[in-house]
């Protein structure tokens, strides 16, 4: 269970299930994990990346406020509320939609406490990660170890070392107020772990120099991003070919 001790008194697991026994919980699934292929309604059950927020009300009409909690496990979970709907919520700075899943008393929030392996998903997650997907009200800290976790949970083995993790992780995660630079720079100035915005490990050439973005792929928006830094005189980094080139 990824839900703080301070909870357990609102879950009953029976029988590998686990019940929501509180009086009133929603559950916000950010509706890109279905584009996705993170999440799937099947009848009235839905399968879902257990990555998101959650807030436990203590009356049935959620009338009083309530804390957003994180339950954080890097797999496919199935849960089965008694009702589901879409709403746009504006989370750490961003505005987006989510599927708003509400549960009662007894209701199923955890079809089975079972985590099937597989590595065809560690890979899937993987991927969807360095696609900028993971949400950005998970800790800076924590979207690399989220990583780490889903190989280990799936059986996966990871030929790189941590090392090179950090440096993937370092420049996928942005400074959400400026997305030209790398959050470890903002985080060094005192911002909040949650203050990043991720985006994928495609784009990140297209911060760095034109030299950099006219070698990746997707040409046509490498050139119009280049114009653009040359246009507005945005800063830029010299990569040690181009001094070699220089030189």
């Amino acid at each position: 269970m990824a839900i703080n001790d301070k909870f357990f008194t609102n879950f009953r697991e029976e029988n590998n299930k686990v019940y929501f026994t509180g009086k009133y919980m929603k559950v916000y699934i950010p509706s890109y994990y279905f584009d996705s292929k993170m999440a799937s309604i099947i009848e009235d059950r839905i399968d879902t990346l257990g990555i998101f927020l959650f807030r436990i009300y203590n009356t049935e009409n959620g009338s009083d406020k309530a804390e957003n909690h994180i339950y954080q496990i890097p797999s496919i979970i199935s849960t089965k509320p008694s009702n589901y709907y879409k709403e746009k919520l504006n989370i750490n700075k961003e505005v987006g939609e989510y599927l708003v899943c509400e549960y009662y008393s007894n209701d199923v929030f955890l079809d089975s406490t079972i985590i099937v392996q597989s590595t065809a998903f560690a890979n899937q997650y993987i991927t969807f990660y360095h696609n900028g997907k993971i949400p950005n009200f998970v800790s800076y800290d924590d979207s690399m170890l989220l990583e780490l976790e889903a190989t280990f949970i799936h059986g996966m083995k990871f030929p790189v070392s941590g090392v090179n993790l950090e440096a993937v992780n370092s420049e996928i995660n942005r400074d959400i107020n400026d997305i030209s630079r790398p959050f470890r720079f903002a985080a060094a100035e005192g911002a909040g772990e949650r203050s990043y915005q991720p985006i994928s490990i495609k784009d990140i050439p297209t911060y760095n120099s034109t030299f950099t973005s006219m070698t990746f792929e997707d040409i046509n928006y490498q050139m119009v991003t280049s114009v653009n830094k040359t246009r507005y005189n945005k800063e830029e980094k010299i990569s040690p070919i181009e001094e070699t080139i220089k030189y």
